[in-house]
């Protein structure tokens, strides 16, 4: 879950200006927060210098893993590693998978907080 809209509210920084600071369309970060779709490499670097955080921060990963990756089991680092050695194609059709089974649902709706 992306903390986009939490960070950028949190400094006082509109969409807008999120938007122009990084160099970005303002639609581009309404689809991120609403997470319709999710930004790449550097514009997470760009966000992380902006608002002063870092990727786990902005991903909330602390908040679901508080020991990170070292609390993951052996299994979930296998898939976790796997999964990062892949393209971008492959990507894109373990995350469609995910996202059409049965346990998606759950997935996607846990600690939704936007607003």
């Amino acid at each position: 879950m992306l903390h986009i809209r939490k960070l950028r509210r949190e400094r006082g920084i509109t969409q807008k200006g999120l938007a122009k600071a990084i160099g970005k369309s303002y639609v581009t970060i309404q689809s991120w927060e609403k997470e319709a779709s999710y930004p790449n490499a550097e514009s997470i670097v760009d966000m992380c210098h902006l608002f002063g955080c870092t990727p786990n921060d902005l991903f909330g990963w602390h908040e679901e893993r508080p020991g990170g990756f070292n609390s993951l089991s052996p299994d979930e680092r296998m898939l976790l590693d796997s999964y990062n050695a892949c393209d971008a194609c492959v990507r894109a059709s373990i995350l469609a998978v995910v996202k059409t089974s049965g346990s998606a649902s759950s997935f996607q709706g846990a600690g939704d907080d936007r607003g």
